[in-house]
């Protein structure tokens, strides 16, 4: 009899030990949490596996990080400013020079004018005109009339006036070809520069919003420990 009571008294304290131990360690595990602030990965198993409300919060924190992301790659657009500044300023000096160089030979046209003493309206410049309309012509431009073509077809070998005057042409056909090229680049550059300008006014937002994300995430993190230590708490009150 005494044996059997020894034995029923020894699984008793032992129950009464293991379950005392289980509530002990419920509680650090609880206490740990609670004083750390911060979620280690042992510990999420205390949250049951169909918790949503954590999956959700974590899926919020991590479109949090891809907008954050994206407000990096905004800040990133102001490292190539300076290089956009070299570029537009490299544009518009090719710009003048090539303005100049057409303007000089132009100022060469009007020498060959004089040199040669051709007045507007003479023989010598109507013929002038027409071949210019000629040239224009085959480089796309209108048509030229009836007229012009017939009385085109009576003209013989250009004068020497003319043929200089007419290499001059193509040459400032050129120049001007390359005007409008990199005119056309320099308002691409100067568009950009304008979006980034109006981008850089907006500069204190993206930053008051880069700030509330990351205030977003810090309650993310609070609202999931909040729910690990919960469900620590809840570990502890079903095994007592």
């Amino acid at each position: 009899m005494k044996v059997e009571n020894n034995t029923n008294w020894s699984k008793i304290i032992n129950d009464s030990v293991n379950n005392n131990n289980t509530v002990l360690g419920a509680k650090k595990e609880k206490a740990s949490v609670e004083q750390s602030g911060s979620i280690q990965a042992s510990q999420l198993n205390l949250v049951p596996q169909n918790d949503s409300s954590i999956k959700d919060l974590l899926d919020k924190k991590a479109e949090l990080d891809k907008k954050s992301g994206q407000l990096d790659v905004q800040a990133k657009l102001d490292l190539i400013k300076e290089k956009r500044a070299k570029e537009i300023e490299g544009y518009q000096n090719e710009i003048n020079a090539t303005l100049e160089t057409k303007n000089t030979l132009s100022k060469y046209q009007e020498d060959l004018n004089s040199t040669y003493q051709v007045e507007p309206g003479s023989q010598e410049a109507l013929e002038l005109e027409l071949r210019r309309k000629f040239e224009d012509f085959n480089r796309g431009g209108q048509m030229p009339s009836p007229e012009e073509f017939e009385a085109y077809s009576k003209l013989g070998e250009p004068s020497e006036y003319q043929q200089r005057m007419l290499e001059y042409d193509k040459k400032i056909v050129a120049l001007d070809e390359r005007i409008e090229e990199t005119t056309s680049k320099l308002k691409h550059e100067l568009q950009e520069e304008r979006d980034a300008e109006l981008s850089r006014e907006d500069e204190k937002i993206l930053e008051m919003y880069q700030a509330m994300i990351q205030e977003e995430k810090k309650s993310i993190d609070k609202q999931i420990n909040e729910k690990v230590v919960d469900a620590a708490g809840n570990v502890v009150d079903e095994k007592r």
